[in-house]
């Protein structure tokens, strides 16, 4: 342990902070490890941070309590990283720390960043039967008038209406928001396609 935290304030690189979390890995010295993870979190960033999480901190390398807590740090350091999103979705649906509430609100959060979370939330949705009410409920009658007061919504229902096959009904909608938003590709490629 001394040895590797003077390594690790002699030369800032991620690799001795590496090694000494597979040491306490090895030793299963948990509370140490998320110390160091806290540290790592704290000093470290971007894709240095993911690979970190991906080789250490990871299902099955530690219990599933440490993992949640550990991604629930790194996630309100960095609340616009995708992997600290998926790793919290992944942490909420296993047994030991299931939440299906904050699983859900972690893809109503951030579900129109990637297209895997727009495919969970809308399949979550689509499952429980509460798709088609959410979608009725946010009247989107006019999608072009009511873009500039909720854009979200209107997204949110075009998206919907294209998950369910209903591509005539999605257009007009993705269409108002990809008018609103010119500059955003995949908004734009996104109603072209439609």
């Amino acid at each position: 342990d001394q040895v590797y935290r003077r390594a690790i304030q002699q030369f800032s690189s991620l690799s001795w902070y590496d090694k000494l979390a597979r040491w306490y890995l090895r030793k299963r010295e948990a509370a140490n490890l998320e110390q160091l993870t806290k540290q790592v979190v704290d000093v470290f960033s971007g894709t240095e941070l993911e690979q970190y999480f991906s080789e250490v901190v990871r299902p099955g390398s530690v219990t599933a309590e440490l993992y949640l807590r550990v991604n629930l740090y790194a996630h309100e350091r960095f609340p616009y990283d995708l992997a600290f999103v998926r790793n919290l979705l992944t942490a909420y649906t296993r047994c030991a720390t299931a939440n299906p509430a904050e699983h859900e609100r972690l893809l109503r959060n951030y579900w129109f960043y990637a297209d895997d979370l727009k495919r969970q939330l809308f399949q979550s949705l689509s499952n429980t039967g509460r798709l088609s009410t959410e979608v009725e409920a946010l009247h989107v009658a006019d999608p072009a008038a009511m873009v500039t007061a909720n854009p979200a919504a209107v997204q949110f229902a075009g998206e919907a209406q294209a998950w369910g096959a209903h591509y005539e009904a999605a257009a007009p909608a993705l269409e108002a928001v990809a008018a609103r938003f010119p500059g955003d590709a995949v908004l734009v490629r996104r109603a072209v396609s439609l």
